[in-house]
């Protein structure tokens, strides 16, 4: 399969030549295809050019280091003194794939090695780090190695962003990988949206090689299903379907022991399974890599991500738990794999996701809690597509249930930090359960809603939910303060309900003006939340156009009242 993208080559060997930075990308974007397009690049116009391939790196050390660089001495003074015998510098320098450095012991020599390059080889050579994006924003320490750029993402550093393949660039593949057109063309946006990553284009070719299963594929919407059928058609139907299994599961279990994404053949070679191994290699799911033969790795590491999902990980909650607790970096390092075993339990098995979570939510444990926090609810609001698909969990925020309040509120937090793309579904599964809103969670309601309204600003349906719960929101507010104020519900009326309300209020006029006149007419009480009245001074343009009448009566409320108290104010 080979896809013509010249144009970002282009741009890529232009932002590595000019200083150093990280490239960042989505999983299986082409990141280490285009890193090696770059490589060859600049080797044939001789400049010096070279990709350290992190995930067969071993354990980032000083000899793992002078391994890949033979001929014994410090590998950082070899590649200054090859720059200098260059005609053309600086030489660039890769490290691809820092993510696959799983374990904290392995990114924190990483770190060390990348840090320790930048220093010593100075303008002789630039420094690249290929990176998921996700990692990237996690990844703090590395950011700081280098500069910052004023860039208005969450990767503050010069990084350059490798994006999805654009539908003309899916287009060059059509001759490539047969009946691919017709299930582009018949395709749902999900699942377009899935094949402009050069990745899931590889595994619909293996999926499809030699008179594949089409049925259903246009249909699918999730990455996990796309693995699901490539799992299927490349390793379980076959004749040594077991064999090929356990081979698979020796593998992984001793990468996951090992924290490493390749480990030496003579660990899990199995003379009896000669023909599985013969057989997975054959068909690219097992590969041997060049700088280090006596290894073996998965062909891609999200394939490695997927076998630990699919072999390791069971579905029982507490032998879930007791594989994970195990030890405490495994959370870190079978991220990937966490999410792809909860996706392929919502798609397969619902009522055993849900059981799951009820289940998580009672863990203690530290690292289990993570995976409450960051992967259940990744994978809700990445895999929902209709509201009925919540109503396990509306329910029970319905009958105010412990797990209802708290599994929402970590729903909630998820959709702020990934900004999801299904602003309607989930702006309508939001109204529902404003009408049930906890202290818990109240502030990231708002704040989500809010989010939602300015990111669909012609979308009338999306600001009709959004002026439900904006409503809901402050009608709740208010009645908790009980006529009372209370700093923590007056900063979250003033900050995050009266906004939302102002914006929507044109969606119900009569609705609006009767919550905010409750607000207004609080003006001159005893300790007054004069936060909330100044809010909605400042939001009186967003009303007059529907309700002028009603900004007059804030601004004869306002003007008009005479503060007589000599009391001392914060």
């Amino acid at each position: 399969m080979k896809i013509d993208r010249a144009h970002l080559i282009s741009e890529l060997q232009g932002f590595a030549v000019a200083a150093n930075g990280v490239i960042i990308g989505a999983p299986g974007v082409g990141k280490s295809y285009l890193l090696k397009e770059v490589r060859d690049g600049f080797m044939s116009s001789d400049r010096p050019a070279v990709i350290i391939p992190v995930d067969q790196l071993g354990a980032a050390t000083d000899e793992d280091l002078r391994t890949f660089f033979p001929g014994g001495g410090d590998w950082t003074a070899r590649l200054v003194a090859v720059a200098r015998a260059q005609k053309i510098t600086p030489g660039v320098l890769i490290f691809d794939g820092f993510d696959a450095a799983r374990s904290e012991e392995h990114r924190l020599r990483l770190l060390g090695q990348i840090g320790k390059a930048i220093a010593e080889l100075g303008e002789a050579w630039r420094v690249l780090v290929s990176v998921r994006s996700w990692d990237a924003r996690k990844s703090g320490r590395l950011l700081d190695l280098f500069p910052a750029d004023s860039s208005t993402d969450d990767v503050p550093c010069r990084h350059f962003t490798v994006p999805p393949l654009s539908p003309e660039e899916v287009a060059q593949v059509f001759d490539q990988i047969p009946n691919l057109e017709r299930l582009y063309q018949e395709g749902s946006p999900d699942f377009r949206r899935l094949l402009s990553i050069p990745f899931h284009l590889w595994l619909l070719e293996k999926i499809l090689e030699g008179d594949g299963d089409m049925t259903g594929l246009s249909s699918v919407t999730s990455e996990v299903q796309l693995l699901d059928r490539y799992w299927r058609r490349r390793v379980l139907q076959q004749p040594t379907r077991t064999g090929r299994e356990i081979l698979l599961a020796n593998i992984t279990r001793t990468m996951v022991t090992e924290h490493a994404l390749s480990v030496r053949k003579d660990q899990v070679y199995q003379p009896a399974a000669k023909n599985e191994w013969d057989e997975l290699s054959s068909e690219e799911v097992l590969v041997e890599p060049k700088r280090a033969a006596q290894r073996v790795m998965f062909s891609h590491n999200i394939l490695f991500d997927f076998a630990v999902a699919a072999l390791l990980l069971e579905d029982d909650p507490t032998a879930f738990s007791a594989f994970v607790a195990e030890e405490p970096a495994r959370p870190l390092f079978l991220r990937p794999s966490l999410v792809y075993h909860f996706t392929r339990q919502w798609h397969t098995a619902r009522p055993v996701f849900w059981a799951n979570f009820h289940a998580a939510l009672k863990q203690d444990q530290l690292h289990l809690r993570q995976i409450i926090r960051l992967v259940l609810p990744a994978v809700v609001t990445s895999e929902a597509r209709e509201t009925e698909d919540l109503e396990p969990l509306l329910t029970e925020l319905r009958g105010s249930t412990d797990f209802g309040r708290e599994a929402f509120s970590f729903v909630l937090q998820a959709l702020r930090v990934l900004r999801t793309q299904r602003i309607l579904l989930w702006s309508a599964i939001l109204g529902s359960a404003s009408t049930h809103i906890d202290r818990g969670f109240a502030w990231d309601l708002g704040l989500v809603a809010n989010m939602f309204y300015d990111g669909a600003p012609d979308d009338a349906p999306v600001q009709q939910n959004c002026g439900i719960i904006g409503r809901n929101l402050l009608r709740w507010a208010w009645e908790q303060r009980r006529g009372k104020s209370e700093p923590w519900l007056d900063k979250l009326v003033a900050a995050v309900a009266i906004p939302l309300v102002a914006k929507s209020y044109n969606t119900n006029i009569t609705e609006s003006r009767t919550l905010l006149q409750a607000v207004l007419s609080v003006t001159g009480a005893p300790d007054f939340p004069i936060d909330c009245v100044y809010r909605l001074t400042d939001e009186v343009d967003r009303i007059i156009p529907h309700d002028a009448a009603f900004v007059g009566k804030v601004y004869e409320t306002v003007f008009g009242y005479q503060e007589t108290s000599e009391e001392k104010t914060n």
